[in-house]
């Protein structure tokens, strides 16, 4: 026996409540809300958040380090120290994207990803190049606090990581 066709009341409803800031605010013009003093204060406090980011991010940089440094002496301790520069990684991106620091995380993003195709697998002389350049540039970045693309710093150091993995 054929089963027949649901009823249109027997069917889910998903709802999907709309997140917009046109719905949280309704019809209000964005002018009289976003006022030149609360853009200012907005500016102010996203401009302390970086400040803080570089500080918080300072201990991240040094476990990815320390980590890196015990791998390149260990190479076959990948299972204990591939997930912590894995993590650090991580971390650097998911907060990177919000302070402006742009190159930081494709960098960030490049090493967690060639890192987790490493896992499992003892790492090569050409993988620690390959991270070593990877961490090397993020450190460069945080030290010169270079923010968006990083220009023509940025641009060499996209091209170096597109190079040193293309053949991978």
């Amino acid at each position: 026996m054929a089963d027949k066709p649901a009823d249109k009341a027997d069917q889910v409803k998903i709802h999907a409540p709309d997140r917009s800031l046109h719905a949280k605010i309704g019809h209000a013009n964005l002018d009289q809300i976003l006022t030149p003093q609360i853009i200012k204060a907005a500016e102010s406090k996203i401009a302390a958040s970086s400040e803080k980011f570089l500080d918080d991010s300072l201990e991240a940089m040094q476990e990815l380090e320390r980590s890196f440094a015990v791998l390149h002496q260990a190479p076959m301790e990948t299972a204990a120290h591939l997930p912590i520069i894995i993590n650090a990684a991580f971390s650097m991106k998911t907060k990177t994207g919000f302070v402006g620091y742009d190159l930081v995380w494709a960098v960030a993003k490049s090493l967690q990803i060639f890192c987790e195709i490493r896992t499992g697998k003892a790492c090569t002389t050409k993988d620690f190049e390959i991270m070593r350049w990877h961490i090397s540039s993020i450190k460069q970045l945080f030290d010169g606090k270079i923010k968006g693309d990083g220009g023509a710093v940025g641009a060499a150091i996209l091209a170096e990581i597109e190079r040193l993995t293309a053949a991978k």
